[in-house]
């Protein structure tokens, strides 16, 4: 495809953005993160980056901005998310701030 999104990866993201502040939101957060770090790309990467801070940051008071988890299951899969995408996130350069 020479660097063009599929369908179904375009469609995934929307999908997972449409739904980020509604009730299952916390967990569309949770799984937009690792999905941004696979399509690549500085913006992505960054903004996976950023998903996965704030998903790591909430658990010290288990309190997250936006939508709570419903679970512990959906939190177990938010953490699961960040920390794949910090572990494979090989540019430290995102993760440092500006």
């Amino acid at each position: 495809m020479q660097g063009a999104a599929s369908n179904a990866g375009v469609e995934t993201v929307q999908s997972l953005l449409r739904i980020t502040g509604g009730d299952g939101g916390f967990l569309a957060r949770a799984w937009l993160a690792p999905l941004l770090l696979w399509h690549g790309g500085k913006d992505a990467v960054v903004g996976a980056v950023e998903l996965a801070t704030r998903i790591i940051g909430g658990f010290p008071q288990r309190r997250w901005d936006g939508p709570q988890p419903r679970s512990d299951e959906e939190v177990v899969d938010a953490w699961t998310c960040a920390a794949q995408v910090l572990v494979f996130d090989a540019d430290a350069a995102s993760r440092q701030p500006e």
